[in-house]
């Protein structure tokens, strides 16, 4: 799946054309009505951070994610409640043979993982865990970018 967040990305698209600018937009941009016009800002009271819109540790703390609509890293109202996420589990769930999933962040030049929930990369829990283990040696022998950061950039 070469992109997900398609919404967004037509919105940056849209906002290039029309002032030449090129911005990020970080959520996708399905309206909430119960906080549509509540937020100040151009995108904050709109959509959802996709990258915070999955199950695994989802709303473990309020540090990278956020339960307020208004914030820039919002995670939903609840894990894959995003049609986008939704339709990335429903493929995964179809398709068994998947063993792992990677994202490439193009803004920020990150790999994200599940594992970004935790910023202590010498978690003894995450060194023990052998996916973690798997995406660790992805990290450092993909061939990425020397500059490609591991984590969620925060």
């Amino acid at each position: 799946m070469p992109a997900i967040n398609i919404d967004g990305f037509l919105e940056i698209d849209r906002i290039y054309e029309a002032d030449k600018k090129l911005e990020y937009v970080r959520k996708n941009m399905r309206v909430d009505a119960k906080t549509l016009g509540t937020c100040q800002g151009r995108y904050e009271s709109q959509g959802v951070d996709l990258n915070r819109n999955y199950a695994f540790k989802y709303g473990l703390d309020d540090i990278g994610s956020s339960p307020d609509p208004c914030d820039e890293q919002f995670r939903g109202s609840g894990p894959f409640s995003e049609p986008e996420t939704q339709a990335v589990k429903s493929f995964l769930d179809s398709h068994p043979d998947v063993k792992i999933a990677i994202n490439i962040h193009a803004w920020g030049n990150l790999l994200i993982t599940p594992y970004n929930y935790d910023s202590d990369r010498n978690n003894p829990e995450l060194l023990k865990d052998p996916m973690n283990v798997a995406y660790e040696d992805l990290h450092q022998n993909s061939g990425l970018p020397d500059n490609n950061l591991y984590g969620s950039g925060i």
